[in-house]
């Protein structure tokens, strides 16, 4: 696997996916435009709707922190052939976090990826990373971020994420513009790509490409 010169596009016609962010915690929504009301995963009304995607062939896309983990679970729980993608790994939310807190909040929410992960109609998407939420600092910083450095901050969560999971159920992505805030577009893949390095011809061929396409039913066409 060669390192991203250039960045390229992809393009798919139709609504294939629902997306959602959840949570209204004062210190972390300073950066969320849209906030949802709290327990939205486990609202009836929302629920209802929730109920249509699976028959019309539509996955769902759920961003939210990691101590929403529980509802995520519960809600593929009641939904078990509804296809569910997990945003950003289920943000560690330790922004603002001093070192000790920063180690705890990794350490729950390992444990509440681990429950989740044993669903098995959900998929995480390792992304986001360049996001303020984590508490990595990039944001802050005026020098150039190279992708080395940045791989060294992510590894823990990027191998926790695909242990859990397994490649097969893990897709790599970027949240471009918001990435932004932290790294390149360049850096930040070949950073992902600098993680897996070792990982089989088959396992980057899954994480990097066929579990999107499967998902997503990239270049397929959905069936009325």
């Amino acid at each position: 696997m060669r390192p991203t010169s250039v960045p390229t596009r992809t393009g798919t016609s139709g609504l294939r996916s629902v997306v959602r962010t959840t949570d209204r915690r004062r210190r972390l929504t300073r950066y969320l435009p849209h906030q949802a009301p709290p327990r939205l995963l486990a609202d009836p009304a929302f629920r209802t709707g929730f109920r249509h995607l699976a028959q019309r062939g539509l996955s769902f896309d759920a961003a939210l922190f990691h101590h929403q983990l529980p509802d995520l679970a519960d809600l593929a729980d009641a939904f078990p052939n509804a296809s569910i993608v997990l945003n950003h790994c289920g943000l560690p939310a330790t922004l603002d976090a001093a070192a000790a807190g920063s180690a705890a909040v990794f350490n729950d929410w390992r444990q509440a990826l681990r429950e989740v992960a044993r669903r098995p109609n959900i998929i995480c998407k390792i992304s986001g990373f360049g996001l303020p939420f984590y508490g990595f600092g990039f944001d802050t910083r005026t020098d150039t971020v190279g992708h080395r450095e940045l791989a060294a901050a992510w590894t823990p969560y990027v191998e926790t994420a695909i242990e859990v999971f397994g490649a097969g159920r893990c897709m790599m992505a970027s949240d471009y513009p918001a990435d932004s805030q932290s790294s390149g577009f360049v850096p930040l893949w070949n950073a992902l790509k600098f993680i897996v390095r070792s990982a089989t011809a088959e396992e980057k061929a899954a994480l990097f490409h066929d579990t999107a396409q499967r998902v997503y039913r990239i270049g397929k066409t959905r069936q009325h």
